[in-house]
């Protein structure tokens, strides 16, 4: 027995018509972005990259901040001063 979903039915389907009433407007946009993203990994790598040094220079610093404030806080007030 042949349900009627089982059924071929005599209109022809427009493919592409039911696939851009079910996607939004921007996903054109996005899937390019991703294949972007994908295909050119130094995007977001170069970046990441870029960060990681400024964090390890920033860690470098605030680890040698201590030494230096100990340092000024020895010299004369005039000279403290000065160098702040």
């Amino acid at each position: 027995m042949i349900r009627e979903a089982d059924a071929v039915t005599d209109r022809p389907v427009d493919v592409q018509a039911a696939a851009s009433e079910s996607r939004p407007s921007t996903w054109a946009y996005l899937w390019s972005v991703r294949r972007e993203l994908w295909e050119n990994r130094s995007i977001y790598l170069a970046p990441l990259a870029t960060a990681g040094i400024l964090l390890v220079g920033f860690c470098v610093g605030a680890a040698r901040l201590p030494v230096g404030r100990r340092a000024t806080l020895l010299l004369d007030p005039a000279l403290q001063r000065a160098r702040i």
